[in-house]
Parts: structure tokens; sequence; C-alpha cells
């Protein structure tokens, strides 16, 4: 019976098509053509010796291996070597039981005993030809997204004065006429999201360019009508490999989707990136966690007395979190957090003096940690190891590993060699194992300057990235149960490479600009965090930010199943009762992050305008709508259509709104449920529509 059973299963998906074999036919179709063809079909390229890898890779010697991985997916390696030099490429790809995507990226090797050729001009992806069967009809949509710190105005303003505004994560879509070309350069997910979509008129597909530094991404129209996308590296790439020397290249993943909207290629994505790319504990996906600030009530304090630039430090004490622990611990709080104000201060220039302050913290970080820990909660601590400050503990006695170190000079941790990665590897695992640190805050640093001569650039920046990558996995790997919350500034390193290893619980730094910070302006806040969500959720489904209300409007505009809450325990007028409801709603809601994620309204920079989005768990037949009336609106009422409701099903359905007692469940039909009038009497408010089959 089992094996009849098996045999209509086949013939079932060879009778309809299994989408899933699209990545695997098309590895095949690629990598392995003809020797003897002219031009290579392979998806990406470089110059060799002045020659373009098109022209001769066919040429070369090329060998496979296969590396099955633990969740039945496959690896596999394709490598080429050059007959005539020592250079070595490989390729490895990854394809997928569940999903039609493939991803890649080149490693290259010189495995002789002098320099090789010059090597320049890397596109880890160059191609017209893509997995899937979508059919190149009429002018594609190209859909791209603004970077964290997207600067709309002028971008010769210097990027350091760059701020997050609430287009930050914003989508733009943009139709390629034929001859009509669009590229894109930036260092993380700084300038613009290293993530998008191209729309035909049934399917398209979806680029992630997986890289933490410098990328770029190109896509043309081509005067012969075919599509062409081009990216890898966004700063120069022309060097020669000394004997034995290896770099990596950035990633590409891309997902061939079928529909008639670009939503469903996202909800396709994010599924992906939920089943094989984020972090997980014991099997399952790991949410951010919900995370109490004692040091919030310290900033807020500041605030509301106008003290908006003032030492907050000096007021900060580990007697602040003996007190604060325990009543975050009755909360629901299930993380205690402590970020940049721990080590001696001011922090920008104490970077490498990685000890308690004495002043503050005079019995150390583990019995914070300790006592977090009895109260059921883990302990997230903040760090930037990589950068070094001039004249500190690291500078002076590890100069050998710092990139123009020495004389206590600081600088930039060679994450490029090996022996200083591990040293470094070395010194914060004794942190993470000495004071019990459950999660690890690993903020942004910088990336190297080229090693000077105009024949190896490139090398600095590939080595390093390299290397933060592998100093992740390290840190994981000796850690059972550790996870790294990845920072850059705010949410300027989000990226496929870093989702593998962490996620973002800080998604942007717009919250912590003191405009955002004064009390009467954080009723605004909601506009710039339902944007940032609208956004950001589109290709990356586990990430948070921090909450500085407690109200459901202001709680509601930044639930995405984890988040930093700014409670005040001290203010007597702080509504504490308020807090431990909305975190009860947040753990209640969480699980549906876990689904398909669809903008019902239109996200815009205005505080005078309606938004929502949906949640939807196909798997549990069930979701929830949230509805925003921002704070300046002028009408009461606004038309919804929720997606993925059959008419033909009865649900039941809670409709709740300016408020955490919620109403009672009432049967709908499906068909009341696809378009519904939603009255918000509250200005600002918000309504939660909860709904089951």
């Amino acid at each position: 019976m089992k094996n009849h059973r098996r045999f209509f299963i086949v013939l079932f998906y060879i009778v309809i098509g299994m989408p899933t074999w699209a990545g695997g036919n098309w590895v095949k179709s690629t990598f392995l053509a003809n020797p003897e063809d002219t031009v290579s079909p392979l998806p990406f390229s470089f110059q060799y010796d002045g020659n373009n890898s098109k022209m001769f890779l066919s040429s070369w010697s090329r060998s496979q291996s296969n590396i099955a991985e633990q969740d039945g997916n496959d690896n596999d390696v394709y490598s080429w070597q050059d007959p005539k030099s020592t250079l070595q490429i490989e390729c490895r790809i990854r394809t997928f039981t569940d999903s039609p995507a493939v991803e890649w990226v080149l490693y290259f090797r010189n495995t002789g005993t002098t320099n090789t050729k010059i090597i320049e001009n890397i596109l880890v992806l160059d191609s017209i030809n893509f997995p899937g069967q979508i059919e190149q009809k009429g002018n594609p949509i190209l859909r791209w997204s603004n970077g964290d710190r997207y600067y709309a105005n002028d971008y010769s303003t210097p990027t350091w004065s760059w701020g997050e505004t609430c287009e930050s994560f914003m989508k733009h879509d943009e139709e390629l006429h034929r001859g009509m070309k669009h590229r894109f350069v930036s260092k993380g997910s700084f300038r613009y999201m290293p993530f998008f979509n191209v729309k035909y008129p049934e399917g398209g597909w979806v680029v992630a360019v997986g890289w933490s530094g410098n990328w770029s991404a190109e896509f043309e129209h081509t005067p012969q009508d075919p599509l062409a996308i081009r990216a890898g590296m966004g700063t120069k790439t022309r060097f020669y490999l000394k004997p034995g020397e290896q770099v990596r290249t950035p990633s590409i993943v891309l997902l061939p989707w079928n529909g008639n909207d670009m939503i469903d290629g996202h909800n396709q994505f994010r599924k992906l990136m939920i089943d094989h790319y984020v972090p997980r504990q014991n099997g399952q996906p790991t949410l951010p966690p919900i995370a109490g600030v004692a040091m919030s009530q310290i900033i807020r304090q500041a605030a509301a007395e106008g003290r908006i630039w003032e030492a907050w430090w000096d007021d900060y004490n580990e007697k602040i979190e003996y007190e604060t622990i325990p009543k975050y611990g009755k909360m629901g709080f299930e993380t205690i957090w402590m970020d940049a104000w721990w080590f001696p201060q001011p922090w920008q220039q104490n970077l490498g003096n990685w000890y308690p302050r004495p002043d503050a913290f005079p019995n150390g970080i583990k019995p914070i940690a300790d006592l977090a820990h009895k109260h059921e909660m883990e302990y997230l601590l903040w760090m930037i190891p990589m950068s070094v400050g001039g004249g500190t503990q690291w500078a002076k006695e590890y100069p050998q590993y710092i990139h123009g170190g020495g004389e206590g000079r600081g600088g930039l941790w060679k994450l490029g060699d090996s022996e200083a990665r591990e040293k470094l590897t070395d010194l914060v695992c004794k942190f993470i194992q000495d004071w019990g640190i459950n999660v690890y805050r690993e903020d942004g640093s910088d990336i190297p300057s080229e090693e000077g001569p105009e024949d190896r650039q490139g090398i600095a920046e590939l080595k390093h990235i390299d290397g933060l990558y592998r100093y992740y996995s390290a840190l994981l790997r000796r850690n059972p149960g550790l996870k790294i919350d990845s920072c850059c500034g705010g949410g300027n390193r989000i990226d496929i490479e870093t989702m593998k290893r962490c996620y973002y619980l800080h998604r942007s730094d717009l919250n912590d600009w003191p405009a955002w910070s004064w009390p009467p302006n954080r009723v605004f806040m909601g506009t710039g965090n339902q944007n940032l969500i609208s956004g950001l959720s589109l290709y990356v489904p586990l990430h948070a930010g921090p909450t500085w209300e407690m109200t459901p409007y202001s709680f509601r505009s930044n639930f995405c199943g984890g988040g930093v809450l700014c409670v005040d325990l001290v203010d007597k007028n702080f509504p504490i009762e308020t807090a431990r409801l909305a975190i009860a709603e947040l753990k209640m809601l969480r699980p549906l992050i876990l689904g398909d994620f669809y903008p019902l309204l239109q996200p815009l920079d205005s505080h005078e305008v309606w938004y929502a989005y949906q949640l939807d768990r196909p798997d549990l037949g069930e979701g929830c709508a949230l509805v925003f009336r921002r704070p300046s609106s002028g009408y009461n009422n606004c038309e919804i259509s929720l997606k993925n409701i059959d008419p033909s099903m009865e649900y039941k359905v809670s409709i709740t709104g300016e408020t955490y007692e919620y109403e009672p469940w009432k049967k709908m039909s499906g068909q009341s449920l696809k378009t519904m009038e939603i009255n918000i009497p509250e200005k600002p408010g918000s309504v939660l529509i909860r709904y089951k089959k």
C-alpha cells in the first residue's frame, strides 16, 4: 500500500508540474552545459587576465561533488581549474526540496606556489537565464526598497549625517521599458535593501544579495528584450591571489514565483526564509524576544526634564538593574537588555575597554545575568568588539590584531586574518561563558581599507566580510543555545547572510532620535513603525523594535513578534498594568508572524492617512489584521479587504478597538470578511481583527 501511495504522489506531481524541481533542473541545465559550447551559460562572470569568463570557462577542467544537508536539501559544488595556471573557481549551490529557489556563492583559490594573474569585475549574478517558467511578456515591474538610512533628497550629503526617516525600508515600483536599466549601490542595507522583486504578468523573481559590505545590483530590460540582472561587489574588485590564498564573494538567492501580484512572490520568499534561513532553537525559528531595558527609564526621565543630550549613564548603575529585573519578570518580559552604558563612558571613546564600569558595576556583570536567569529571563549584552578605540585596553594589548594598530592606536579588528579572528572569538566566548550571556548583541563596525596596490583592490573587504560570517558561526558553534542580535547603527546590516545567523531586535534607530524621544512627539512614532514593518516584512520575517508608549495604537504599530519595551518603573504615572496587557497581546499574536504578510493599505510618510496590514497562517486557518488611524487623520471610517479568505467558509471573528479588552468571538461568513468597513473614532486609534476558520 505504501509503494502504491508513493507512486500516485509522484504521478500527481508529474501531471501538475512540481515547482520545487525548478531550482534543480535549472542548476543541471546551467552548470552541466556542453563543455564544447563557445559561450558559457553560467549565471556568473569575471575577468581573468583581461578575458571574460563566459568565453573560456567551459574549456577549463570541471568537477562536481554533492553535500547532503541535514534538512534534506542538497549543496552541489562545481569546481573549475585553469589548465594554464593555479587558479581554481568553486561555486557552491544550494537547492531545496520544498522551494524552487537557488542560492550560490563563489570561491576563488590559488592552489599553486606563484601568484595568479589578475582577477577583476566579479559578478556573482550575470545572466538573462533564470530558474522557473516565467514568460517575459512586456515590460517588467522592478520593486526596490529604501535602506534604513535612505536619504531621499541630496546624495551629496555625507553619509554620516543621513538619518533614518519614516521612509526607511519603503518600497518603490518602477516599470522597466526596453533599453532601461537601474543600478543600485549600497553598504549593507544602509542606502538600499539588498532584496528585489521583478514582476511579469504571471510571476517573476525575488532576488537577494547576501553581503554585509559594499554590494551592487543592476536590472536591465535589454534592447533585445530579455531581462538581464547583474550583481556583485559594490566596490572595485581587481586583484591577484597569493599562493594558498582564497576569497569568497557575496551570495545570491533567486526565487522564481508564480502569481498575479507581487505579494505572492514576497510570501513565497518569506516562507523560504522561515523554513531555511532564520536561526533555529530546538528545530523552531528563533523569535526576537520581548526585552526590557532598565536604562530606558533613565532616558525617559531625562527626556521629560528636557535633558535629551546629557550623560544619562551618570544616573545608571547596578542597583537599578537589581531593583528592575524582578519587576520585569512579573510583567512577562523574556530578556534583560544591557546596552552601551555598562563599560567606561562615553562609550564611543571606550570601545576596547570591555570591562564593567567600576563606579557603577563594582560586582561585575554575572550577578545581573544570574538575577535575570533566576526570574526566568535571558540576558542580552551589547558590544562592538571589532572597533577598537585608541588608548584602550585592547589597543594596547592586541596591536598585532588591529588594522593600523601599534603604540596604543585603535582601528578595526582583523577579521580576515584567521589568527586574529580566533583570538577575538576566544575573548568574546569568555565573556559569554563567564558572565552568562544568552543573547550577544553585535553592533556595527566599518570595513578595512584596501591593501594598497592597484592590483589588490577588493581583497580586504572580501576577507573581512567572510571573516565576519566565520566569526558569527564560531560563536554559535562554541556556545550552544546562543542567540545573536545583529545591529549596525540600526538596520544597516540586514541581508540573507546575517539572517542565517542572527535576528534583528532593533530594526532601525529611527526610534532613538531625540525628536522622537520627546514625550509630545511619541504619538507620531507609530507612523514610522508601521512603515518600517510594512517595508521590511516583505522579505525579512523576524525583526522588532522599541516601543515607548503602551497604548494599543503605539504598541500595535510596532508589533512584529518581539520588541523592546521602554517602560519606566519609577514614574508613578507609568501604566504598568497596560504594559502587562500589551505584552500578553504580543505573545498571543506572535505565532502569526510565521505566516503570510499582506499590506492592506499603501504605507505613506504621512500622519494624515490610515494604514493596515494582515498576518495569515494558512496552515492554522487563522490570522489577524491591524488597522491604524494615524494621529492627524481627518476621517473615521476606512474600507479594507482581507486576503486569503474563503468566501464559502464560516469564521470565528473578534474585532477589538483601542483597548486590550477583547470583544467576544462571533460567527461571520467569509464573504462578509472579504470587504469590511472599519470605524475608529479615536485619533490616533487602532482596531485588531482576529479570525479563525
